[in-house]
């Protein structure tokens, strides 16, 4: 693999977590967080999630497949060989972050199959429509 493609899938991975996190700032400034809840404590943090609304998970969601796409596509885009794969490698990334915080945080489990099952779809999109613009490869 070239300097420039491992360049451009950790600038993926970058532009992705910065994203995401923009994502769950908004999401937090709509659907904010229960006055004074300690997060070290599990059975409040778990009682939060448990309570959250669909629409929290959906709009969290969402940011998190808008991040992955952008992510891979500019990685995509801008790779000098295989861009879909590089982007995948940034979907890999992305699947076990996600797979950590749906571990460390209690889930529903149809937000665990919506969110996990849609990952690498959106890094194999977004790693395509970035390549297509890409006239290396």
């Amino acid at each position: 693999m070239s300097k420039k493609n491992i360049i451009y899938i950790l600038i993926g991975i970058f532009i992705s977590g910065l994203i995401t996190l923009l994502a769950e700032a908004i999401s937090g400034m709509i659907y904010p967080h229960p006055e004074g809840i300690d997060f070290k404590d599990t059975e409040a943090v778990a009682k939060m999630m448990a309570e959250m609304p669909v629409n929290a998970y959906i709009l969290l969601a969402t940011g998190w497949f808008v991040s992955i796409f952008i992510g891979t596509f500019v990685t995509g885009y801008r790779s000098a060989t295989h861009p879909i794969r590089n982007g995948l490698i940034v979907g890999a990334v992305f699947f076990l972050l996600t797979l950590l915080n749906l571990i460390a945080l209690p889930h529903p489990l149809w937000f665990i199959i919506f969110s996990l099952g849609l990952i690498f779809p959106f890094a194999y999109l977004g790693g395509k429509v970035g390549s297509s613009f890409n006239q290396e490869t």
